[in-house]
């Protein structure tokens, strides 16, 4: 089962995940798909089953709208914590 993204966290590019005021893992805003960024808007798939503020929650290695030349070209989301699950 994959890891919730966070807030704060650097994705594959090294931009900072945005993420939740309201909604937290471990003391950081959960990351939502198509409202969050890294450089480019969160694209997903994440776990479409489980909604952070009626947005779908982010998982590790969701994909991220491409914003340049590589590593900004094709990257994914990360995480810091090691507890939050979702499916």
């Amino acid at each position: 089962m994959p890891l919730i993204s966070d807030q704060g966290t650097a994705a594959t590019c090294g931009h900072q995940q945005t993420g939740s005021s309201r909604v937290f893992v471990e003391g950081k805003g959960a990351c939502r798909v198509g409202v969050d960024t890294a450089g480019g808007v969160i694209l997903g798939p994440g776990a479409p089953n489980v909604f952070v503020e009626g947005s779908i929650v982010s998982l590790v290695g969701d994909n991220i709208q491409g914003h340049g030349l590589h590593p900004h070209s094709g990257p994914v989301t990360n995480v810091t914590q090691q507890k939050v699950y979702a499916q």
